[in-house]
């Protein structure tokens, strides 16, 4: 999955002061910053349930992980673009589905 290998990349890098690194962190902040915005186009396209089961209920347990651990990321809290995406992405979800979102949500304003 590319946001957690981005997210890898960044808290690995982040450490180290060497001009390696820092590119390595921008190159890896960016990737993030798409994965983000490829995610909300998804969860924004898939607002249907099948049955009992909303269709992004597997996605949402795949990515929720990763989503908190890019909030609690400090790298990509103070990029503006990471948090401003990763925002986003929550904005979709409670849209989406307010009540697979709604037992995570205290995560989401800490």
């Amino acid at each position: 999955h590319r946001c957690r290998s981005s997210l890898d990349a960044i808290s690995t890098s982040s450490h180290d002061s060497s001009g390696q690194a820092a590119s390595q962190v921008e190159a890896a902040t960016q990737t993030l910053i798409s994965c983000l915005a490829v995610l909300k186009q998804l969860i924004r396209f898939c607002d249907a349930s099948i049955g009992e089961t909303h269709v992004l209920t597997d996605v949402l347990t795949a990515v929720w992980p990763i989503l908190k651990d890019i909030s609690t990321n400090s790298t990509c809290r103070r990029n503006e673009d990471v948090l401003g995406r990763l925002l986003d992405v929550h904005s979709q979800l409670l849209n989406a589905v307010p009540a697979l979102i709604g037992p995570h949500f205290k995560d989401i304003i800490s």
